[in-house]
């Protein structure tokens, strides 16, 4: 039921409101116009798919401490491993507030898990205002001892992600995850932390 959260009358109104200004607005605008419309649901399985044309050669991952790079373009490799701060001029959590509007969610997992990939995408950063060029964008990071890092990034073509993809980098940290830890076996279970917690590996 789509309208758990918000009526017919108002979700209609939205979209009436967007068909309205839409010519005043960027491709990039309208995406994320879209999006914040969809997400007014509340229902993370309701979304817009739309297609990407460009992405930033990064991939992150969602920490209990922030946003941090598990993959990267190998030019970028100094950022591996470390949090990233800002897009241009926009602090992360500010970027992070912009994104619950577009990101519909009833718990903070699926908010991560979309969050991790938009931030890589040219289109909907310039959609919210966070860059604005589609095609670069300037990310900082937390270096050693808290020194930043900053690359001026521009983005990979679709048509050329396949190729690239396969230069970039992992970061292999200095202790395993758990994850990996057992293989071949589909399941297992580890007792950590002075016997007050279970990590359980499921994998079929």
């Amino acid at each position: 039921n789509p309208y758990t959260y918000i009526s017919k009358v108002q979700l209609d109104k939205r979209f009436d409101s967007l068909d309205k200004r839409i010519d005043n607005l960027t491709d990039e605008q309208v995406k994320v116009a879209l999006l914040e419309i969809i997400a007014t649901i509340g229902d993370s399985h309701t979304n817009a798919v739309i297609p990407a044309e460009s992405l930033f050669p990064f991939s992150f991952s969602f920490f209990d401490d922030g946003v941090y790079v598990t993959l990267s373009g190998k030019e970028y490799s100094n950022c591996l491993g470390k949090k990233l701060t800002a897009i241009e001029n926009m602090g992360i959590d500010q970027i992070n507030r912009l994104m619950l509007k577009i990101i519909p969610h009833e718990n903070l997992s699926h908010f991560k898990a979309l969050l991790t990939e938009y931030l890589v995408r040219p289109d909907i950063l310039k959609g919210l205002g966070i860059t604005c060029s589609g095609e670069t964008a300037t990310f900082h990071f937390e270096g050693s001892a808290n020194q930043p890092i900053s690359f001026s990034v521009p983005a990979i073509r679709s048509q050329d992600l396949g190729n690239y993809y396969r230069t970039m980098i992992p970061f292999i940290p200095a202790r395993p995850l758990l994850s990996a830890e057992v293989k071949g076996r589909p399941y297992w279970f580890r007792v950590i932390a002075n016997n007050t917690a279970m990590y359980l590996n499921y994998n079929r």
